[in-house]
């Protein structure tokens, strides 16, 4: 077809195919690093990918105007990897977290992150997939 306007992305066959491209190019990314475990020292891969989330895909969340299935079956894997780092850090001590005010702090930003993840699924046509 071409192109019907010059507004976003979908306006042309061309530059949506490379934003397909790009977004397939993110997923497979993103899908490396959710497999990272956390330690002492750094964060879990589905931390890192919330984070990725918050920092670059959320902002842009309303002129993406596309959905991709390789990159929200990414995002929906974040957010049942984030789900449940969120529920085991509420069962554990806050001596386990050097503190009640550093278990605070990473309960609050889980579910920020997990809050913006379900805004992306959404906006890319999905339905966030909860665990029972």
């Amino acid at each position: 077809m071409g192109y019907s306007g010059l507004t976003n992305v979908q306006d042309s066959d061309s530059a949506s195919d490379m934003t397909a491209d790009i977004t397939d190019a993110i997923a497979k990314v993103l899908s490396k690093h959710l497999s990272e475990n956390d330690n002492e020292f750094n964060t879990s891969g589905a931390v890192n990918v919330g984070l990725f989330n918050e920092s670059i895909l959320y902002p842009v969340r309303n002129s993406l105007g596309w959905g991709n299935d390789k990159l929200e079956k990414v995002l929906q894997r974040a957010r049942k990897k984030l789900e449940k780092e969120l529920e085991s850090g509420k069962k554990t001590s806050a001596e386990d977290w050097n503190g009640g005010d550093n278990k605070q702090m990473h309960l609050r930003a889980y579910k920020r992150m997990l809050n913006k993840l379900d805004e992306v699924i959404e906006e890319f046509g999905g339905d966030v997939e909860y665990d029972d």
